[in-house]
């Protein structure tokens, strides 16, 4: 049984949200601390940034789905505008909830987000990059 190695504090700079932090290590000779400490994010940042991605991606996903779908039958269109119509209404209302929770805004969410994706869904990160830097420019 190996003897525990002492833990030491140090401090970082979220690099999301910019502020000061306190992290603990216990140093080895694989894992340099200056080479990683410039790249850390505190919990709150990380797990909101995990989940934007994810969520952008299915939306992305979504969004391609219905620009195939353009070259399809009218009624096909239609059974298929309608499905993507439901999935993304759910998928940019927890994009907006995780946003704004993010953000300590009060939830900010309009259909006419779902109405220009379906609109234009190969502009999708057009529509959800001007979306969330909206967001940003709030606080």
């Amino acid at each position: 049984m190996s003897e525990p190695q002492p833990t030491e504090s140090f401090l970082y700079k979220c690099v999301f949200c910019k502020t000061e932090r306190v992290s603990y290590w216990t140093p080895n000779p694989i894992f340099t601390l200056a080479k990683w400490q410039s790249k850390m994010a505190c919990n709150r940042c990380a797990d909101y940034h995990h989940t934007r991605i994810g969520l952008c991606e299915k939306i992305a996903k979504i969004c391609r789905v219905l620009g195939v779908a353009r070259t399809l039958s009218s009624k096909e269109l239609s059974a298929i505008t309608a499905a993507t119509d439901t999935k993304l209404v759910e998928l940019t209302r927890k994009l907006a909830r995780a946003a704004c929770e993010h953000a300590g805004v009060a939830m900010l969410w309009e259909r006419e987000f779902v109405d220009l994706l379906i609109q234009s869904p190969e502009k999708q990160h057009l529509v959800v990059g001007k979306y969330l830097s909206g967001l940003r420019q709030l606080l």
